[in-house]
């Protein structure tokens, strides 16, 4: 599980929308649906449910979204840090 995952999940959870986070990351909707899949393959478990309407949490997609906004968080207080140190 990279970094990068649990931030394009965070954003398409926020938007509801994978076109909206292809964009903001200057990516393809197809990388970054692979991106999500790869994802739920290695959690084991599906955290997404796509339909027409656009993207609907799973029970399991949930409770990770919590998990994945912490590490989020972690990671922008450590990147600052680093920043600091410099």
């Amino acid at each position: 599980m990279h970094i990068d995952q649990l931030t394009y999940f965070v954003h398409v959870v926020e938007t509801g929308s994978i076109n909206a986070t292809a964009q903001k990351y200057f990516m393809t909707q197809q990388a970054i649906n692979a991106s999500l899949k790869k994802l739920e393959s290695e959690i084991g478990s599906p955290l997404l449910n796509r339909t027409y309407k656009g993207i609907e949490l799973t029970p399991q997609g949930h409770i990770f979204l919590q998990y994945a906004q912490s590490q989020g968080h972690h990671s922008r207080y450590h990147h600052y840090h680093q920043r600091q140190l410099w």
